[in-house]
């Protein structure tokens, strides 16, 4: 024998972000008595018996046997009367319920003009109907109708045959609430022809719900995009989630399809860059799949993305003037790459004239401005130059306003600023000058030339001209680095994100008293890692990822700031373990 069922075990399945609950089921089978009826003193009521059936043996329907409700044996047929008669069950609904349907079988071998028909509704537990002989009753939160002509959403009559019907159920009638789910049958016409047919019967009503577990939802918007050519061996992965947060990631990324190797990111991060870099001339598939303490979202996408052929300056010295055919080409050197807010970066054909560009035709040039909210613009950087820290820079550049600044460094990772580390820091005039940098203390394999934000400057933009590039080898025993002014500044720190520690680096214009702390993402101070006089120059300081105590801190976000008499500047790190 069937029972009813009320339970809310959700199908786990793993690797679904969703899973459908029976939250109620009745079959009648039992001759249930969790149903509330309201007959009253109504010939036609509610009964529970044999005489009615789907494929089973009992349902619930219309009857007018005067002996109560509990005998199987009850007539299916109906006395002519006006009368209003109800049963009804009290459902809760979970927190987490959605798509909720309420789904039941539905027979009746009536045919009138809307003068006996069923009702269901869902209102509040308070609501006690009545079973009476009047007008048909005003209830709250009608969900269904059977009606001739009522625009709901059950037939009026099945034509002899039991019928299925679902009923959607809005959530914000039922989730996280107790409702009364109730059936109302009407009689409104006491003529004859309609009773010779069979009134209502309902059988196996259910109710089901989407529980939305707490598994990650898919990833989406992955980039770079699907089969992109010409990419870095630095290429940093992207992708973006729509649904409960993650514990962290399975990334999986190698030469397979499906790739296999699989790095194991713990937090929720929304980018990943393979470490050790990735080969030149390589085409790689890669997937991102979100997990949780409750499971993981496996994804049946797999993306492919190819690396250019091996731009690495091996031979020198190494030119690049820019000076290409076609004229108007606005495409980048091979294995030159720009990073950061490509809005502030043009690479500029000169229209075939000299003017502008030291060699012809050709120059590259930043897109200089005064905004505070673009401070880190862009970075343009040079293809992988093999042993760099044995080479040296000479370039000429030029300003379209004198004393504006060009930040020259070395990046580890092509695409990635934060891995940005400057060696120098040159003030341009209006004339193409020539400038020389030694590399020796290049950390990275590219050298960069980064955009900084100038609020000196009145003129919202302006162009900042780089041409005639050259890496050479470093002649022994000549300085040859170009001797400039040195400003008071805080660069940076690498690496980042770091584990276990970095190097926050500075450079002061005077010997003077300075400060550099730490902060956390609440603003509290976790260590202060100098507080004493320096000297002129350029100067590091280590963070091994302790608060003052030496204890160690938790991964997250950290703010250093750096505070001189006349200087203060607050940049972001983030310590991942």
């Amino acid at each position: 024998m069937k029972k009813l069922f009320i339970f809310l075990t959700a199908l786990l399945i793993i690797g679904l972000a969703y899973s459908e609950v029976t939250l109620l089921f009745d079959d009648f089978e039992n001759m249930s008595n969790n149903w509330t009826f309201v007959n009253g003193t109504q010939i036609n009521k509610w009964v529970i018996g044999s005489q009615a059936t789907d494929n089973e043996t009992h349902s619930i329907y219309i009857s007018n046997s005067p002996d109560g409700t509990e005998n199987p044996a009850h007539a299916y047929t109906l006395t002519p009367n006006r009368n209003n008669v109800y049963f009804y069950q009290d459902i809760t609904f979970p927190e987490n319920a959605i798509y909720i349907t309420l789904s039941f079988d539905f027979f009746t071998g009536l045919q009138t003009s809307g003068m006996n028909f069923m009702e269901v509704y869902l209102p509040e537990t308070s609501y006690v109907p009545e079973a009476n002989t009047g007008p048909i009753p005003t209830v709250p939160n009608r969900i269904g109708r059977s009606r001739y002509n009522s625009g709901y959403d059950l037939s009026y009559y099945t034509g002899g045959y039991w019928t299925n019907y679902s009923i959607d159920i809005p959530t914000d009638l039922a989730t996280g609430q107790t409702k009364r789910l109730l059936f109302l049958w009407t009689s409104t016409w006491g003529g004859t022809a309609q009773y010779n047919r069979e009134p209502v019967a309902l059988d196996n009503i259910k109710i089901t719900y989407t529980e939305k577990q707490p598994y990650p939802a898919k990833v989406v918007n992955l980039k770079p995009n699907n089969n992109a050519e010409n990419r870095t061996v630095s290429q940093r992965l992207h992708w973006y989630l729509e649904g409960t947060t993650p514990t962290g990631y399975y990334i999986y990324i190698d030469t397979y399809n499906p790739p296999t190797t699989m790095y194991d990111v713990v937090g929720d991060f929304s980018n990943f860059r393979p470490d050790p870099a990735l080969e030149w001339g390589t085409k790689y598939y890669w997937r991102v799949v979100p997990y949780n303490e409750h499971g993981y979202t496996e994804s049946d996408t797999v993306w492919s993305f190819s690396t250019r052929q091996d731009p690495t300056i091996t031979e020198y010295p190494y030119l690049e003037d820019f000076d290409r055919s076609p004229i108007y080409s606005y495409s980048f050197p091979t294995g030159w790459e720009i990073a950061a807010n490509p809005e502030y970066f043009d690479f500029l054909p000169w229209m075939g004239s000299t003017t502008g560009s030291y060699s012809y035709p050709n120059f590259i040039a930043f897109l200089g401005h005064n905004n505070p909210a673009a401070e880190y613009t862009t970075i343009i950087s040079t293809p992988p130059i093999q042993n760099i820290t044995e080479k040296r820079l000479v370039f000429y550049a030029s300003a379209q306003i004198d004393g504006v600044a060009l930040r020259v460094g070395t990046m580890k990772w092509q695409d990635d600023t934060d891995s940005f580390v400057a060696i120098d820091t040159i003030h341009l005039t209006t004339k193409y000058e020539q400038y020389i940098v030694n590399l020796s203390d290049a950390v990275g394999d590219y050298v960069a030339f980064s955009n900084l934000f100038d609020s000196t400057i009145s003129q919202p933009t302006f162009l900042k001209r780089i041409d005639h590039v050259l890496i050479e080898n470093n002649p022994v025993n000549e300085n040859s680095s170009v001797t400039l002014p040195i400003v008071t500044e805080l660069k940076g720190n690498y690496p980042n994100p770091f584990n276990p520690e970095t190097i926050i680096e500075f450079s002061l214009d005077k010997k003077t008293d300075i400060r550099i702390d730490v902060y956390n993402i609440r603003g509290q101070r976790v260590k202060t890692l100098l507080n004493s006089v320096v000297d002129k120059g350029e100067h590091s300081v280590l963070w091994n990822g302790t608060d003052d105590n030496e204890l160690a801190v938790s991964s997250g976000v950290y703010f250093y700031r750096m505070m001189t008499d006349d200087y203060s500047q607050t940049k972001r790190m983030l310590l991942l373990k």
